[in-house]
């Protein structure tokens, strides 16, 4: 990682997340990890490497009661 790298996070998002819920996800998770984070859905990957991305994924599950976390499942 160099000092202009960021944390690409992958997240399954329910079908009514807007993107200000991805918006208060990515400044949330900056703020708790302190480090520039880019928050993706697998349609926002190239279909040219998506499968490779989610056989490699590793699943968490979101358990929090922030705001940020509405639009996951």
């Amino acid at each position: 990682m160099t000092d202009d790298s960021d944390l690409d996070i992958l997240v399954d998002a329910l079908p009514d997340a807007t993107l200000l819920d991805l918006g208060a996800i990515q400044v949330e998770l900056e703020d708790l990890l302190g480090v520039p984070v880019d928050v993706v859905t697998p349609q926002d990957l190239s279909p040219k490497f998506r499968i490779a991305v989610l056989r490699a994924a590793h699943g968490m599950k979101c358990e929090t009661t922030s705001t940020a976390s509405n639009g996951l499942r």
